[in-house]
């Protein structure tokens, strides 16, 4: 018998939401429930930046977890597209009979995996917030040179 589980697939803006992305991200979901004997009971599609909480389809995603006791995983492209954040990774992370399953990081099923996973998640948030002090100061010396 499959194990039951959620795809949940994130690009950040709109404007990738129109590319390849997600479709890119929802075969290799696909090819990878496939090899494992996962069954995709449901998928949550989203558009949105990860760094804040309150993304509406991860929200929502969380609440048919916590309908859908039968479902014992989150299926993602990598761990960075469930969050870059640390709050919305924590609170799927400590859902109980939940795993969080990356289709590209080959991350154990065990204490390690939940370890590498949490470190991951918190490197996510570390790389957005380091693209944020970059941005910044480059809108500041473009400022300053009258740009």
């Amino acid at each position: 018998m499959k194990r039951k589980v959620v795809a949940y697939i994130r690009v950040s803006t709109d404007e990738q939401a129109h590319g390849y992305s997600i479709p890119s991200q929802q075969q290799v979901l696909q090819d990878y429930a496939a090899g494992h004997e996962l069954a995709v009971v449901e998928e949550f599609v989203e558009s949105e930046s990860a760094y804040k909480p309150g993304r509406p389809e991860f929200e929502r995603m969380l609440t048919y977890l916590r309908r859908h006791r039968d479902v014992s995983g989150v299926l993602c492209y990598k761990i960075d597209r469930i969050a870059r954040n640390l709050h919305d990774y924590s609170e799927l992370s400590e859902m109980d009979g939940i795993t969080i399953i990356s289709a590209t990081e080959a991350l154990p099923d065990n204490s390690t995996g939940r370890l590498i996973g949490t470190v991951q998640a918190a490197f996510s948030r570390y790389f957005s917030d380091q693209l944020g002090e970059r941005i910044q100061l480059a809108m500041e010396t473009k400022a300053r040179s009258g740009v």
